[in-house]
């Protein structure tokens, strides 16, 4: 679990790093991309792995800084960022691609297994520290990839959804074609009328 640390300024940034692509920068020997958009921790892994990369493995407090640092400092400074680390139910982690974990700097009081739900991993922008979430949240992200992996030439874009669906809404597969949204009880289920024709008017069944 998480203990209380003594708060730290995020925007004091005195760190070298190099602008190698559009919007990736290498440090240490590793490049990132850190997103100033917002989408679910599925379509965020997909996203680094189109562009040679996957959700960033965090492995010292000297990584994690300048990572937090840099978000505060260069990025939109508000909103969390997903990072490569899941939580089992059983409150067991690790990272995605398998990197044995060595270092986990959790909030005070996480993971805390929400709901039985939250086995994503982000960072916390205020303090950099990490929680458990649902992976259906939307938040930013951080992508990393090593020297060897093929250099892109634009930024990380969102995967186009499954038919064409926003994001948030399920493609279901009917003689309609239809997107779904599931919605709390009190809620009324939305239909949006497939095909999606770019610039044309939403059509809604409530």
């Amino acid at each position: 679990m998480g203990a209380a640390l003594k708060p730290e300024p995020s925007n004091d940034f005195d760190y070298s790093f190099k602008i190698i692509d559009n919007g990736w920068i290498l440090y240490e020997e590793h490049e990132y991309y850190v997103s100033n958009r917002t989408t679910s921790a599925e379509r965020a892994r997909a996203s680094c792995k189109k562009h040679g990369g996957d959700l960033a493995v965090i492995e010292s407090e000297a990584e994690r800084k300048f990572l937090w640092k840099y978000n505060n400092y260069y990025g939109t400074h508000s909103g969390d960022l997903y990072i490569g680390l899941t939580v089992g139910l059983d409150g067991e982690f690790g990272w995605l691609d398998q990197t044995p974990v060595t270092y986990a700097p959790w909030a005070p009081g996480e993971p805390n297994s929400g709901n039985d739900d939250e086995t994503c991993v982000a960072m916390k922008a205020i303090t950099g520290l990490w929680y458990d979430t649902n992976c259906g949240s939307t938040n930013k992200f951080i992508c990393e990839r090593h020297n060897s992996s093929v250099h892109s030439t634009v930024a990380p874009t969102m995967p186009v959804p499954v038919g064409g669906c926003a994001d948030g809404w399920l493609f279901l597969i009917t003689s309609a074609s239809n997107c779904l949204v599931l919605m709390k009880k009190t809620e009324k289920i939305g239909l949006m009328h497939e095909p999606l024709v770019k610039n044309k008017e939403e059509t809604w069944l409530l």
